[in-house]
């Protein structure tokens, strides 16, 4: 799977596809950590967990962030 920074120089690619290459590189830097990734890509955790079941790297099971603060359950892919 193509990464978010293998972009070739001239590669033709959808802004949708640049930005999930880009979250979810983002999302390795940060540890799998969805509220600390979130916050690096300026985002709600919300929007992050929505991103992520749309593209099915998370499940419906998976535990919705906590939108009240950083404290809450395992927020990790």
């Amino acid at each position: 799977a193509p990464r978010a920074h293998d972009l070739v120089v001239g590669e033709l690619v959808a802004v949708s596809e640049i930005e999930k290459r880009h979250i979810l590189y983002v999302l390795k830097e940060m540890g799998g950590h969805r509220g600390k990734a979130a916050k690096v890509l300026g985002i709600s955790r919300r929007t992050l967990y929505r991103k992520l079941l749309e593209w099915q790297v998370l499940d419906s099971s998976s535990a919705l962030p906590d939108e009240a603060g950083e404290e809450g359950g395992d927020d990790e892919v």
